[in-house]
């Protein structure tokens, strides 16, 4: 049996305590995801929201035309926007929704901290995989083996399986760590959003 360590600690209350670095390697974790979840391109990935925003012969053809110097951050934040609120659907789902956590939900003042430091990022004009640590290069065709190899790079994780989601055993105690963990619960991947997700109020020395 896994031992559930409680994450009373493992989010700072102050945002301001999360660095800029923690920032960007969530960010990057939350943009690789929403780009893989998309189920409307050509090829379609994932599928597990009907949208097609970051491929140049998509939505994101528009937006380059629109935004020709931030296209493809455009393009990842709205993606990212319908991960969340794919995401969302099923969080309140789930018992005591306002105590789940996932990795498009860390809870306001955190979520907000992380929008703005995709603004800030944005407004650099770099481009995405010049500033942030993405665990694969977005611009290139999506390989189905090459994503999941991707994520199981992050780590082993050991999950619950609960009727609306996929709960983390053992939640680590840094932030970073913590979208690693939920980041490399999506494997094995599924046909809808599998919802990975901790609860801020698991009890120490739960048993699985």
């Amino acid at each position: 049996m896994s031992t559930v360590t409680a994450p009373t600690s493992s989010v700072p209350r102050d945002p301001a305590a999360l660095p800029a670095a923690d920032l960007d390697a969530i960010l990057a974790l939350q943009l690789t995801v929403a780009w893989a979840g998309e189920g409307q391109s050509q090829p379609p990935r994932l599928g597990w929201w009907r949208t097609d925003l970051v491929d140049r012969d998509g939505g994101a053809g528009l937006l380059s035309d629109l935004l020709p110097r931030t296209w493809r951050w455009a393009s990842l934040q709205a993606a990212r926007q319908a991960a969340v609120r794919v995401d969302r659907r099923a969080r309140l789902e789930m018992a005591r929704s306002d105590d789940v956590r996932t990795l498009f939900h860390w809870g306001f003042q955190v979520d907000e901290k992380l929008d703005e430091r995709l603004r800030v990022r944005k407004q650099t004009l770099a481009e995405p995989e010049d500033v942030l640590p993405f665990p694969l290069r977005l611009g290139e065709a999506f390989d189905r083996d090459a994503f999941s190899a991707a994520i199981r790079s992050l780590g082993d994780v050991a999950t619950r399986i609960v009727p609306d989601g996929r709960e983390l055993v053992e939640v680590p105690d840094a932030p970073v760590a913590i979208a690693r963990a939920l980041t490399a619960a999506l494997l094995p991947l599924a046909p809808t959003w599998p919802a990975p997700f901790y609860r801020t109020d698991a009890p120490p020395g739960e048993t699985a």
